[in-house]
């Protein structure tokens, strides 16, 4: 039996997520809005934000040449400039238009780099309105009028010229959704809105479809071999969206199935375009850690002909048993799942189901699976891989403790947290990071341990907040009771704070919840919005009695006095309590020795210790002995 992973970290490459998105170079502009089409191997955008040239203000209109990632401009698209505008391709010509104040739409031919203005359509002039050209025709409704949302719905007849208005779109009004066009449809969603209609072209009706991407705004979208793909954007609130960034529809079975994305290739208003079988995705703003607004994507759709289940999880976990459960994936049927504790070989488990339960597995160790489908001609393809823990680890690991909400640590992380002797330095986790690699940390009920924790905070404004419970009752849940530090800190150094047990703590393996925030918050759970900082959970072992059982060692660390503690330009160093102390030295976190000293033979029962040069941090001062032995040490820290 193996016990518990220590350390839990997901870290995924942006070249390799299933082999399927690779990073390109930079894009030459950052732009939102920016619209585009990829045609006889290469693509063309037009900027969503308009710029000055040789006097004239317009849209930047580019080429982009795959075959040497590289970006040429071919000046700026005709007619005054424009924002918030939209565009779609169809039969090798792309059809550009709207925006703010705006309502003409232009046709532009990629062989002759020409420019053609349609009509104008006669309803009132909008930004970011559906738009999709789709068999002869193109479709237009929704977006943002003077006057606000609309939700009107125009089409627009190349065979007569003329645009004509339908059936209002259902559901209430809408700016930015998302669309696109399958067969004899078209299809809209989001726009700060959760509802998903078809517009069926021949019948001219509208009909709900599956809502399961909820309400979105500001993505990209696009139609590929007979389904839909909506990529990345805003919740209703503009806050990043965190999960389903990636999906693809299929109108056959009315399912949408979720496709690899990386949290830090989130953008808003970001822009994409097709060329042969590769999706090219970028442009727009993004907001999580590790993004670059610069950054370009290619996505290898042939991947999708053969798409594994996408919601591959476990239910029902006990000591010794666990229960897989996958959905049909849109391509090919299941005929097995291979399953191994972690590190070991695959066991086969040849099945048509969907749903089985491994049995006789050992308490408390670490397993995973995975599901495989059999495309036929169109190949096969197993799963990303589910990882799970049987029970019988104790309350820290067993429990399911609530959803934190959605942190971003780009303002505010926690660089390292201490728990008595434990120092984990930790780094940016992305919002948060679980370490159960500090289970052997004891501490005892009725007790007091010291907490100790490094921050790293940007920008002028350094003060936090600083909160930590314990689930002291092992329920799986942090009451109020359980917040055992509550603390405004006016400065952005890092602190040591006694904290205290509760004499009725339950014995043996529990959580420990460490939050650090630029913002007060009301909860250690489900904060709305997005919090400016990181949470990082521990897993400590609560004992009987006040204190944990001390070392020799430990005894005459409680024996060395420094002041002050944080310190600044200097520590004194009480000794008088100590024998043969030979030398001191100061180490950081990182175990590199900022300065020592030997001590003076007529002077050693105090040290002053000059620390003006020493920078900010978490800091352990070292005793040794004339052997060169380590007598005691002490934790300290300067602010």
């Amino acid at each position: 039996m193996r016990k518990p992973i220590l350390l839990l970290f997901f870290i995924f490459s942006i070249t390799c997520l299933f082999g399927q998105w690779t990073q390109l170079n930079d894009a030459p502009f950052v732009n939102h809005h920016t619209n585009g089409f990829g045609i006889n191997g290469k693509a063309y955008s037009i900027q969503g934000i308009s710029e000055i040239v040789d006097g004239q203000e317009g849209n930047m209109l580019w080429e982009y040449d795959p075959q040497v990632d590289t970006w040429t401009a071919l000046g700026l698209a005709p007619s005054i400039a424009r924002g918030y505008a939209i565009g779609d391709d169809m039969d090798g010509k792309y059809y550009f238009g709207f925006g703010f104040d705006r309502r003409d739409v232009w046709e532009f031919d990629p062989e002759t780099l020409e420019f053609t203005e349609l009509p104008p359509c006669p309803g009132v002039t909008r930004g970011h309105p559906a738009f999709i050209a789709h068999n002869d025709k193109i479709f237009m409704g929704a977006g943002s009028g003077d006057a606000g949302n609309l939700n009107d719905w125009w089409v627009y007849d190349f065979a007569t010229a003329t645009w004509e208005q339908k059936a209002n779109m259902p559901g209430e009004r809408r700016h930015h959704p998302y669309q696109f066009a399958i067969d004899d449809a078209v299809y809209v969603g989001g726009g700060h809105r959760g509802n998903w209609i078809k517009w069926d072209i021949n019948a001219e009706t509208w009909t709900a479809i599956d809502d399961f991407p909820g309400s979105r705004v500001a993505g990209t979208q696009f139609s590929y071999n007979g389904k839909g793909f909506v990529l990345s954007g805003d919740l209703e609130d503009h806050t990043p969206l965190v999960e389903k960034n990636f999906l693809m529809y299929d109108p056959a079975g009315d399912e949408w199935y979720e496709l690899p994305f990386e949290s830090s290739m989130h953008r808003w208003a970001g822009s994409s375009f097709i060329i042969g079988d590769d999706l090219f995705y970028f442009g727009g703003f993004g907001a999580n850690p590790g993004g670059n607004d610069l950054n370009m994507w290619k996505f290898d759709l042939t991947t999708v002909k053969c798409l594994a289940p996408t919601r591959v999880l476990t239910t029902e976990i006990t000591d010794n048993t666990a229960g897989l459960f996958w959905s049909e994936g849109p391509s090919g049927a299941t005929d097995h799942f291979q399953w191994r504790e972690v590190g070991g070989a695959w066991t086969t488990v040849e099945t048509s189901e969907s749903l089985y339960t491994l049995e006789n597995l050992e308490g408390c160790t670490d397993y995973e699976f995975r599901v495989h489908i059999n495309c036929g001609a169109d190949g096969d393809s197993y799963s990303e891989i589910e990882s799970f823990t049987t029970t019988g680890c104790g309350a820290c690991i067993d429990n399911d403790f609530c959803d934190l909400g959605v942190y971003s640590s780009l303002s505010a992380y926690l660089n390292s947290v201490s728990i008595d002797a434990y120092t984990n330095v930790s780094e940016n986790n992305d919002g948060y990071g679980i370490f159960t690699n500090s289970n052997g940390v004891e501490i005892g009920k009725g007790g007091s341990f010291d907490l100790t924790y490094e921050p790293v905070i940007s920008g002028f404004n350094q003060s936090h907040y600083m909160k930590v419970w314990i689930d002291s009752n092992a329920d799986g849940e942090f009451g109020d009771e359980e917040l055992i530090l509550d603390e405004l800190i006016e400065t952005g150094d890092g602190a040591t704070r006694t904290l205290q047990v509760s004499e009725d703590a339950l014995e043996g393996l529990t959580r420990l919840r460490v939050i650090l925030n630029l913002d007060d918050i009301s909860s250690p759970c489900n904060n709305p919005g997005i919090q400016k900082g990181e949470v990082e959970d521990y897993c400590v072992t609560i004992v009987e009695g006040p204190t944990s059982i001390k070392t020799a060692f430990d005894l005459l660390s409680d024996q060395v006095s420094v002041f002050p503690n944080p310190f600044h330009d200097n520590i004194q160093i009480d000794l008088s309590n100590l024998e043969n102390v030979e030398s001191v030295s100061l180490e950081n976190i990182h175990g590199v020795n900022m300065l020592s000293r030997t001590l003076d033979a007529k002077a050693k029962d105090q040290l002053i210790l000059p620390t003006g040069q020493v920078p900010n941090g978490i800091y352990l001062l070292r005793l040794f002995a004339t052997d060169g032995s380590q007598i005691a040490s002490k934790k300290i820290v300067r602010n």
